[in-house]
């Protein structure tokens, strides 16, 4: 029996018992793709904040030949001090940060 979500029916003045087979899984997903069409990607199941953007940011650099741009929309994790304050100032010859806008 699979995942039943909504409305379920059963006998009048009997709460119907549905059966589940295992938990639903949450991951996410952080990519980015280049002018070539070259894909990375990073598969992840905790929360997505400025901690997971900086992993992400190391592994794009340590992999790439040349510097990277990166075009990113306003998500916290994005404009966080942690990113914008340490971090791309520490790596300014790797890695330019560029903000859509609102």
């Amino acid at each position: 029996m699979g995942y039943h979500a909504g409305k379920n029916y059963g006998i009048k003045g009997k709460t119907p018992v549905v059966k589940r087979i295992g938990n639903r899984l949450s991951y996410s997903i952080i990519s980015k793709i280049t002018t070539l069409g070259q894909l990375s990607f990073m598969v992840f199941h905790e929360n997505f904040n400025e901690n997971m953007f900086l992993k992400f940011l190391k592994r794009l650099v340590y992999q790439a030949t040349k510097k990277v741009f990166l075009i990113v929309d306003q998500h916290t994790a994005h404009k966080s001090k942690k990113v914008k304050g340490r971090w791309l100032k520490l790596d300014k010859k790797h890695a330019r940060l560029s903000h859509l806008l609102a």
